[in-house]
């Protein structure tokens, strides 16, 4: 993995990171688009510490979630399913 995605403190672009993230059920952004982007970054802010560092890995990073298992010392299994749980957790938070 390279990880020098680590070091990007503005990693959140939410129209193209939201919709690779939550494809199925993202929203439309509205015109204010920096509102959007706050909310994104909230809904971010708001996740669990294993959960965020997960999707991080993965949309970030680009790290599959085998790779990403590895990283974090847990099986893949268990890191997909932190992976769809931040996935989750911001859908719920956006309108």
């Amino acid at each position: 993995i390279d990880l020098s995605c680590l070091l990007d403190t503005n990693w959140v672009q939410p129209s193209a990171w939201l919709t690779a993230t939550v494809p199925s059920r993202a929203p439309t952004p509205p015109n204010d688009d920096a509102d959007f982007d706050a909310r994104v970054r909230e809904a971010v802010d708001r996740l669990p510490a294993k959960q965020a560092h997960a999707l991080w890995l993965v949309d970030v990073c680009r790290a599959s979630y085998t790779q990403g298992a590895l990283e974090t010392g847990t099986s893949p299994d268990r890191f997909a399913r932190r992976v769809h749980a931040a996935r989750s957790n911001i859908r719920r938070t956006l309108p």
